[in-house]
């Protein structure tokens, strides 16, 4: 593999990384999101990773940013103008605990990438000095 290989790779694991933590911060942003424009509440939203060939090794980009097909959680709210004749109002169905460990994932997956890029910058160092 070569140097540049090995930065592009990780490179692009620090894109994906931070494209992820970027859909989990705006589903954290519109938790309480009970109408996002359409008189329904704001649907979560996850990246879809795909692995991509570099020569003859493998990293991973994006390919996408989906909806998740999960049902609306409801909440009691009549004075609410969206609520249903029972009073329930439909909201997202994201839970802020699984939101935040994903985080941490993402934090701990982007720190790892940045190690990867600070490793081969100290290998190309030491090379210069041979």
């Amino acid at each position: 593999m070569s140097f540049n290989d090995s930065l592009k790779i990780a490179a692009e694991g620090l894109n994906a990384e931070r494209i992820r933590m970027n859909v989990i911060a705006s589903n954290l942003a519109n938790i309480n999101t009970d109408n996002a424009g359409n008189g329904l509440p704001y649907v979560k939203k996850e990246p879809v990773f795909e692995t991509v060939k570099f020569k003859n090794y493998f990293g991973v980009e994006v390919s996408k940013i989906e909806n998740v097909k999960n049902p609306f959680s409801e909440k009691y709210d009549p004075g609410n103008p969206l609520a249903n004749k029972a009073g329930y109002v439909k909201i997202p169905n994201i839970s802020s605990i699984k939101e935040l460990v994903d985080m941490i994932s993402a934090t701990k997956a982007y720190k790892a990438d940045a190690e990867v890029i600070a490793e081969s910058k100290a290998m190309a160092r030491a090379s210069l000095k041979i």
